[in-house]
């Protein structure tokens, strides 16, 4: 009878192991089985069960040479591992475990796991003259999870160092190398999640069919295997390396993949990513979550966030997390491609609540065919699709905190007419973004969804046409802060309900008359102070006479602000515009009464002392006001109250802005020397005994032209002037004929 190799005995006692140094199966009685040593009998070894615990970076070796038992492993540290061979299948119910391999049996020699470990040393000693082989069936030590840990985040290494993998698919059956292109992509093999880095890691790989036959390589069939997989074929023949590929794109070949566990789904992915994570079955989907945000602190490719909502139970054109719940998500990434240049995108940060990345925005013309809304807030990947630049929708639902939006879709950012890409996207300015990986349950204020439902105020600004002979256009606003303002929208949002708020823009534009098209170009400040709190102050300011430079510094200052410091930002207007300024104004404890405030003020030229005529020579147009006229501009700001439930749930305010070329008879401007007074400011404030609720009843309302020189007292609807509405002007009359800035007790 010929003799088999099988297992040793093991004997425990005194915790040390009993190990005989070879075995051989005689014969086996059908009712008291029995071991019997090989012809030559050798010594006993005895081996402390503790010495069998595998160390930190350690690695098991099957033995491939018939004379030494298979229990009998190699031990070694990852850095004097010997050659080896490894093996990839699927699993099944009858696989060996390491505590079997010690504990062997009649039944465990029979199952068709043993078959494979046996072939696969067989195989190795024979093909490949290796004499040692891993299986991970019995290679792992599964009831320690501090080996397993330490095995899966170290699996696709092994993988990778192995001489030769042999890829056994028990379901293909023997045939020709011509029924490879019909037979193969049915195999089981091909749809679980661990064999992914089984192909892609290794140098060689075999493919075997069920009856161990060879059926070729991964060389050999980098074509069919392409068709399959969807890896590219540079990529099998090790043309190219993983990190080449976006982060997306190698997503996508996992997408149509299983796992028994869920968790496993992202643990076998773990090479692939160059990562590693502990592991915590019973964690579900958050072990996905868990592994794109090592990820991401890993690497700076954005393309981890083109996954698409193609999962046929998930609801349509709801708000969602920024990173993918399953990879079936990222099935339509095979061909997306990343630019890997060191960017403002070359660092990202997870705090607790979100990911936190410099970024720029942008903003598209709605396509003239296409419905929704997702153009008007798009996050830039720097990723295309078959070459074409895409987006992705975000919302935003808090301070710089984002959302995908519609997450169904993707953006194309160019145009490709005739084989030439254009650009047709509008990039907003830099900001800090914190794109959030989970969707809170529960919103702090009445909405459907995060979005509506974190927002406590709003604030919408509105171009008004205040000139039927002129139309305003505005060629270049920066908004701030931007943590607060919602492109997509086109409102400044509030979070909270405990503190003040403010916003405030920098307005470019041009006043085109619609009789000849001459051109005025303007500039000017405008700032809304406490607005959520229903405590609104609004300041308007010529910007004509600021020195560009003086513009910058001034911008960048309070772009440095934060949402609800509205008295850190209130000082630095005050100061900036300093004597300037008129009463209601510049006392920061006198807030405006309720957004009932309307500001005047008159948009200053460059030429003018008085920094409120504005001389308007308009050089780089084609057109220019004729005999290069001077002309004053009026600035008008003031909020409203209105309700736009799409918007907000509460109430929330309009600021109205609009511009009018006034009139020299509007103006009565008196020809007196103005130096060194300067006052392109106007203030219109409901008087206390007497508010009003539409901005059109009576009040105080002062306009400033040339510093302090012209004071006019108008009333509306008839209401006589208080008296202190009367001392104001009395005081800016004496200031004038004094030729000195007025002092206001």
């Amino acid at each position: 009878m010929q003799s088999l190799p099988i297992w040793p005995i093991l004997c425990v006692a005194s915790s040390t192991l009993l190990l005989p140094c070879s075995f051989r199966l005689r014969e086996i009685p059908l009712l008291s089985p029995r071991f019997q040593r090989a012809d030559v009998a050798e010594p006993l070894i005895t081996i402390p069960l503790a010495s069998l615990k595998t160390h930190d970076n350690k690695m098991r070796l099957l033995p491939t040479t018939p004379e030494i038992p298979l229990d009998q492993m190699l031990e070694c540290l990852s850095d004097s591992v010997p050659k080896y061979a490894i093996l990839s299948h699927t699993w099944g119910d009858d696989e060996i475990t390491i505590g079997e391999l010690s504990a062997p049996s009649i039944l465990t020699a029979a199952k068709k796991g043993f078959e494979k470990i046996r072939r696969t040393c067989d195989l190795a000693r024979a093909r490949d003259n290796l004499e040692y082989a891993w299986v991970d069936t019995c290679c792992i030590d599964k009831t320690s999870s501090a080996e397993l840990t330490e095995a899966i985040n170290s699996m696709f290494a092994w993988y990778a160092n192995a001489e030769v993998c042999y890829a056994y698919l028990s379901d293909l059956e023997p045939g020709t190398h011509n029924d490879m292109s019909t037979q193969l992509p049915r195999c089981k093999w091909f749809t679980r999640g661990w064999t992914l880095q089984e192909l892609i890691a290794p140098k060689h790989v075999i493919f075997l069919d069920r009856e161990w036959n060879e059926r070729g390589t991964k060389q050999s069939l980098c074509h069919l295997l392409r068709a399959i997989t969807g890896i590219p074929v540079d990529l099998l023949e090790r043309r190219t390396t993983l990190e080449q590929y976006a982060v997306a794109r190698r997503m996508s070949w996992a997408a149509t993949r299983q796992t028994t566990r869920i968790e496993d789904m992202a643990y076998c992915l773990l090479g692939m990513f160059g990562v590693h994570l502990s592991l915590i079955y019973g964690e579900g989907s958050k072990a996905f979550i868990r592994l794109q945000e090592a990820i991401v602190l890993s690497s700076v490719d954005l393309s981890i966030f083109t996954w698409v909502e193609n999962r046929p139970h998930a609801a349509s054109r709801v708000p969602a997390p920024v990173l993918a719940e399953e990879p079936i998500q990222f099935r339509d990434c095979g061909s997306i491609e990343v630019t890997l240049e060191d960017s403002i995108y070359g660092n990202m940060v997870i705090n607790t609540r979100g990911i936190l990345v410099e970024g720029s925005l942008v903003k598209i013309p709605k396509p003239d065919k296409e419905e929704g809304d997702a153009y008007k807030c798009i996050l830039d990947p720097i990723c295309s699709d078959n070459g074409i630049s895409i987006g992705i929708p975000l919302r935003k639902i808090g301070g710089g905190r984002y959302v995908r939006y519609m997450p169904e879709m993707r953006i194309l950012l160019e145009e490709n007419r005739l084989r030439i890409s254009y650009w047709r996207g509008t990039r907003m300015p830099v900001e800090s973004l914190t794109l959030s990986v989970k969707i809170p349950d529960h919103f702090p204020f009445p909405g459907p969804n995060a979005i509506i439902g974190n927002r406590h105020s709003a604030l919408r600004l509105e171009w008004l046409n205040e000139d039927p002979e002129y139309t305003l256009t505005t060629r270049h606003f920066l908004l701030l802060p931007r943590s607060h303002w919602d492109a997509h929208d086109d409102i400044f949002i509030s979070t909270v309900s405990f503190s003040h708020s403010w916003c405030a823009g920098f307005v470019q534009g041009v006043l085109t008359r619609r009789k000849d098209g001459a051109l005025i170009p303007v500039r000017f400040f405008v700032s809304c102070h406490g607005w959520n709190l229903r405590l609104h102050k609004v300041v308007v300011a010529s910007l004509h006479d600021m020195e560009p430079a003086t513009t910058v510094l001034f911008e960048s200052q309070l772009d440095r602000i934060r949402f609800e410091s509205n008295s850190q930002a209130e000082r630095l207007i005050l100061s900036t515009f300093s004597g300037k300024l008129p009463p209601a104004v510049s006392t920061t404890k006198t807030p405006l009464r309720e957004g009932k405030a309307l500001i005047e003020t008159t948009a200053a030229g460059p030429d003018s002392p008085s920094s409120v005529l504005a001389a308007m020579t308009v050089k780089n147009h084609a057109k220019i006001i004729q005999g290069q006229e001077k002309v004053t501009v009026e600035v008008v700001a003031r909020v409203c109250e209105e309700r736009r439930p799409d918007l907000c749930s509460l109430p929330m305010w309009r600021l109205e802005i609009g511009c009018k070329v006034l009139s020299p008879s509007e103006l009565q401007v008196v020809e007196e020397p103005t130096t060194g007074i300067q006052a392109p400011f106007a203030i219109h404030q409901c008087p206390i005994s007497s508010p009003c609720h539409s901005c059109s009843s009576g009040g105080l309302k002062m306009r400033m032209v040339r510093g302090f020189n012209v004071m006019t007292l108008e009333t509306n609807g008839g209401v006589e002037p208080t008296q202190a509405e009367q001392e104001y002007v009395d005081i800016f009359q004496v200031s004038r004929q004094a030729r000195q800035p007025p002092v206001i007790p």
